[in-house]
């Protein structure tokens, strides 16, 4: 397998000629990334070189880190706490803070601040069991000794977005995701009791993998936007 693997990287790496004139450009990103990161920053790169095809592939934190093991893609985007995972290669970007979030409508959203009590008295819709929001979101329910008396398990942001909107339940959630609808009145945050703020977006290459012209570039995208926002 790992034969083969470099024989179809060789072939890679000479179709493209090491040029920004054409070539492919693979990348894998979790969903909070690709949904609230990528979409702009994918614009401006097919506009400057549009010889580049561009795929994205999105899935797990978890998933998309075996996809950079296996050569699948040139470039990971995911958020996950600190990351350290030979060969690969991470560069960190920005925080990607996780929040309380709840309906202005909740019997709780008048509360000064969210306690584990109020926490366990509310009804949790959680994220996908694979994802690394609900990883950290258990871990934190096991250090708080909490069981929520009513559960919903949905792999979409969006769908728990709108669960949480009609005003029954809570989540954790990230930042980005809810920043829209906080400005808007249409969710309330809060921080997370007793969560270190710890979790980063990063993007992440297999230094085992040829670094093309076109990923560099792309990494060099990605950090001109992270200093922009700093």
């Amino acid at each position: 397998m790992k034969i083969n693997a470099l024989a179809a990287e060789a072939q890679r790496v000479v179709k493209e000629f090491d040029t920004l004139g054409q070539g492919t450009l693979t990348i894998g990103a979790s969903y909070v990334p690709a949904t609230y990161i990528l979409p702009k920053l994918i614009d401006v790169f097919s506009k400057s070189y549009p010889g580049i095809h561009i795929s994205l592939s999105v899935k797990t934190a978890p998933a998309i880190t075996q996809m950079l093991h296996s050569h699948q893609i040139d470039i990971g985007i995911i958020s996950t706490g600190s990351f350290h995972e030979n060969p690969l290669k991470a560069y960190a970007l920005c925080m990607d803070e996780l929040v309380l979030a709840c309906s202005p409508s909740h019997p709780f959203a008048g509360a000064e601040e969210w306690t584990p009590e109020l926490i366990a008295a509310s009804s949790f819709v959680l994220h996908g069991k694979a994802s690394s929001t609900r990883r950290i979101t258990d871990q934190w329910l096991e250090q708080h000794r909490i069981s929520p008396f009513s559960r919903l398990e949905l792999d979409s942001l969006e769908a728990i977005k709108q669960a949480v909107m009609l005003g029954e339940h809570i989540s954790f959630i990230s930042r980005m995701a809810v920043q829209s609808e906080a400005d808007q009145g249409l969710l309330r945050i809060w921080p997370i009791p007793g969560l270190p703020a710890e979790r980063q977006v990063y993007a992440i290459t297999n230094q085992d993998r040829y670094m093309s012209a076109t990923s560099g570039q792309f990494i060099e995208l990605l950090n001109e936007w992270s200093r922009s926002i700093q």
